[in-house]
This record gives C-alpha cells, sequence and structure tokens, in this order.
C-alpha cells in the first residue's frame, strides 16, 4: 500500500508540475480541457489503475452539449510531437469508462482516466505519447469542435528484462541510479541498446537539460530532483555507437560532478537522449546521489 501511495504522489506531483506550464487547453467554440498534459512516471505493466487525475471539460457555450471522448495515437493528432515520446501502442490502454459526458451551458463534466498496460516485460523501459480528442457530439450543428490534451506515459524502468523492449529503438534500464557519487572523481553507469530494426543503425548520444515553457511542452523533472547544472556533468563515453539488427549494446555514461556542487532535496537528474540515423529518439533520466547523502 505505501508503494502505491507513493506513486501515485509522484504522478500527481509530475502532473501538475506540466500542467501548470501549458495548461488548460482550451477552443473558441466554447472548450476547455484540463489537464491539457501531464507525465506519469514508473507506470507498472499487468494493473488496472485509476490515476486519481480526472479529465475536467469546460462548456464554455450557452447551451447544453454533449462532448465525446477517444483517446488518440500522436499521429491521428499532428506529425510531430515531444521529442523523447513514441506513439503509445494502443491507445485504448488510456481509457475512461464513459466515453461522453452531457454539460450544461457554463458548466464542467468530469471523466476519470484509467490505464490498464498489458502484463509483458517488453512495455517495460517505455517513453509513451497519448493524446485524447474531445469533441462537441454531432447533432443538428454544421461542424464539430474539439481539443486534443496529450499525456506523456513513462513504464517502470528495469535493467534486466526477458524480452527485448517495444520499438523500433529499445533501451535498458531508461533510468539510472548513480550514487555514492564523490565531487571532482568520475564514475561511470551503463545501460543496453537494442535495435529491433531490419538495418544497421548508428545511434548519437547526447546531454541535454531540457526548459520548459509556456509556449513550449519539454520532458519533466522527477519529483524532489532538480536538474544538473550543465550537460557536461553527464558525458556518453562514445559520441556514436553503430548496432546491427536484432543486437544489443552496452553503453557508457561518464559522471562528474565539480567540486562544491550542492542540491537541495533528493539529487540531480540530467537527460540523455539516443538518436538514430533515421527515425525516432528515446531518451534516459540519470539520477545522480552524491557519497554520504
Amino acid at each position: 500500500m505505501e508503494t502505491l501511495v507513493k506513486r501515485w504522489m509522484v504522478v500527481l506531483g509530475l502532473g501538475l508540475l506540466i500542467i501548470m506550464g501549458i495548461c488548460p487547453i482550451s477552443y473558441a467554440g466554447g472548450i476547455r480541457v484540463s489537464p491539457g498534459a501531464f507525465c506519469l512516471q514508473g507506470m507498472d505493466i499487468g494493473q488496472d489503475a485509476d490515476l486519481g487525475v480526472d479529465l475536467v471539460i469546460s462548456n464554455l457555450g450557452d447551451t447544453e452539449d454533449t462532448f465525446v471522448v477517444k483517446p488518440i495515437k500522436p499521429s491521428q493528432a499532428k506529425k510531430n510531437w515531444l521529442k523523447g515520446y513514441s506513439e503509445i501502442p494502443d491507445a485504448s490502454w488510456l481509457y475512461f469508462k464513459e466515453d461522453r459526458v452531457k454539460i450544461g451551458p457554463n458548466s464542467e463534466g468530469k471523466l476519470r482516466m484509467h490505464l490498464k498496460i498489458p502484463e509483458e516485460e517488453r512495455y517495460l523501459n517505455q517513453h509513451w505519447m497519448v493524446y485524447v480528442e474531445v469533441t462537441t457530439e454531432a447533432t443538428d450543428k454544421m461542424f464539430k469542435v474539439g481539443v486534443k490534451p496529450n499525456y506523456m506515459i513513462e513504464t517502470t524502468s528495469k535493467e534486466r528484462i526477458k524480452e527485448r523492449p517495444h520499438g523500433v529503438l529499445g533501451l535498458a534500464p531508461t533510468v539510472l541510479k548513480a550514487t555514492e557519487i564523490k565531487e571532482g572523481k568520475g564514475k561511470k553507469v551503463k545501460f543496453r541498446i537494442y535495435n529491433n530494426d531490419e538495418k544497421v543503425r548508428t545511434y548519437t548520444f547526447t546531454s541535454y537539460i531540457p526548459e520548459a515553457s509556456q509556449a513550449k511542452q519539454d520532458i519533466s523533472i522527477t519529483p524532489g530532483y532538480e536538474w544538473v547544472k550543465d550537460p557536461s556533468w553527464v558525458v556518453p563515453g562514445k559520441a556514436k555507437v553503430k548496432v546491427k539488427p536484432g543486437e544489443e549494446k552496452t553503453v557508457a555514461l561518464n559522471i562528474l560532478i565539480p567540486k562544491g556542487s550542492e542540491y537541495q532535496n533528493l539529487g540531480w537528474e540530467g537527460i540523455v537522449f539516443v538518436e538514430p540515423d533515421e527515425g525516432r529518439p528515446e531518451f534516459l533520466r540519470v539520477q545522480i546521489e552524491k557519497k554520504g547523502e
């Protein structure tokens, strides 16, 4: 029970963090939806989860209307979406017990969000994006109006898995813990990269510090951590690596924290992008704690 409570605290904390930046989403035709975006971290496979989050739909019009909700893949919503996230394999894994709600004028309705990911180990170590299309029900109106909020889902990170990770590019684990770090002294952490494509691929590694704003959505930080002060604190051992189809390769990251560096809470977090020469990139979270913390 304690683990479940902690997970939901992370979910709500991270969701709030993103929501504050880019929500709610509204449309002049009379719809406002909240949350417009959030990120769920550490989501387990094989569980039918009540996320503890409601999709809140506000009817800004002067007449009663029925609003229809439908989870969809990102490619059904737009050409490009947040870098580092792939399409969810099945949009229906995010679901609502009702697919529509009737809302009076200048009022709001709520639908609880649920998530059920099949219990297959290949769905561990995943970063997915899913959209929810919210539209007015087609009646005698000439056109429907709608909005498409988006949600990020990060499944549980696990180092050793029995199946190859889902997707053309697979990583394991996707969260690297670097503990007992001494200031001014380097340390290595490792992960595996899986080429599930049919061609030889060259992957480029880049250390990155996200920067979200009102106008831009970006990868959000794990609650309790703070971003590394400089991308050079987490540096790939190699700038590039070539992997044959169906093979996997171990890659090292070098961590070096300058002397005198301090953090306020749990530690620092860095992001490392893994970008193929063709296709969508993935990313790793590197969480760093100093020795004696």
